[in-house]
């Protein structure tokens, strides 16, 4: 069943969609990354003290202690975006969600225009490539293709990285190797764990050397963790995640130990707070899909930190910091950034936050 929490009434506040709105100058947000990934600046946060710091993103360093835990998102962007035609010559853009049974050669897919969309219609990269449209998936917002040739070969050479919209620039060679992180593996995201674009191979080395300990998750990208959300109901389209038994471990010495669990990104706090079973039990790792959409009056089991990006208003995203650490104080997190002019979004600058 999925996670979904229902927003709390505490207090007698009931929450509108419009409560998670902020506004600022569109010039903020990132085009590029910045050439060396671990200079972007952090605005560290404190709950507990109600203290904003400024850093840059290497001073974590001196932010984290012995025996504290990271967690990453180790999945791989793929060439998710890719042009093609119909056999009447009109163009369609379709951006592969997900796998949905490689050995059946079906996937998920958004599909741009949707209205030209007939059961049975081919759209061709070349003559010997191409997807059939084979129906709208239940919700009616995702769409069902049959592929013909081996998949990932086949995004490889025709795809393109699925740069976000409000990028709003044509994808360049650079993006290939920016919008990935040096720790990526496992293929499967059509978004970068944002977060992670931050460390360089030298950060992570350095920290590994304090001993601050490194648990890896995969949890496989979706675009709607980060699209506005058109209300506060909705379910969030589920996401595939993967949690090696030696992340459980070290999430079961954190715990036993009371030293702090900080998950980089979003993707990987959702899919750590997605496992509900009591970590005594688990023997093995996890496989499980999470559509863990994170409100208000919801409270974190495991984690005590978050390094994450700065996020779309109106997004799961924004609504889930909200629930760390209120909305009042992360609205007034996100006007003291732009009031310093901090980078918005994928290419942007990050959050350090201590609850």
């Amino acid at each position: 069943m999925p996670l979904c929490l229902k927003l709390s009434k505490k207090a007698g506040m009931i929450y509108s969609l419009n409560d998670f709105d902020y506004k600022f100058d569109k010039k903020l947000i990132a085009k590029y990354p910045l050439k060396e990934r671990d200079e972007s600046r952090l605005l560290y946060y404190s709950l507990r003290s109600d203290e904003i710091r400024e850093y840059k993103f290497k001073d974590i360093l001196n932010l984290f202690n012995k025996n504290d835990l990271l967690i990453l998102n180790d999945t791989k962007v793929v060439k998710a975006r890719m042009h093609l035609t119909d056999e009447r010559g009109r163009m369609f853009e379709l951006l592969f969600i997900r796998m949905l049974d490689e050995e059946a050669r079906k996937i998920y897919g958004l599909v741009f225009p949707a209205r030209k969309l007939k059961k049975g219609l081919k759209l061709y990269l070349d003559k010997d490539n191409y997807f059939e449209f084979v129906e709208r998936d239940r919700d009616g917002g995702h769409f069902i293709f049959n592929f013909q040739s081996e998949f990932y070969e086949t995004l490889e050479r025709f795809g393109e990285v699925p740069l976000p919209p409000y990028i709003d620039r044509k994808q360049e060679k650079g993006d290939e190797k920016a919008y990935q992180t040096v720790f990526a593996k496992i293929k499967g995201s059509v978004a970068a764990p944002t977060a992670g674009l931050h460390f360089s191979n030298e950060l992570l080395s350095m920290l590994t050397q304090k001993g601050v300990n490194i648990g890896y998750i995969t949890l496989a990208v979706g675009p709607a963790t980060f699209l506005p959300i058109r209300k506060l109901d909705q379910p969030l389209q589920p996401e595939v995640c993967h949690v090696p038994y030696k992340t459980i471990e070290l999430i079961k010495s954190a715990v036993i130990n009371r030293t702090r669990i900080c998950p980089v990104g979003t993707t990987s706090l959702r899919c750590i707070e997605s496992i509900t079973r009591d970590l005594k039990e688990i023997k093995n790792s996890l496989d499980f899909e999470t559509s863990l959409f994170i409100k208000p009056g919801w409270s974190p089991r495991f984690i005590t930190s978050l390094i994450t990006n700065f996020h779309l208003p109106k997004s799961s995203l924004f609504i889930l910091v909200c629930s760390l650490i209120g909305i009042d104080k992360t609205k007034k997190i996100y006007n003291y950034a732009i009031n310093k002019k901090y980078r918005f979004y994928s290419y942007g600058d990050a959050c350090f936050f201590e609850l």
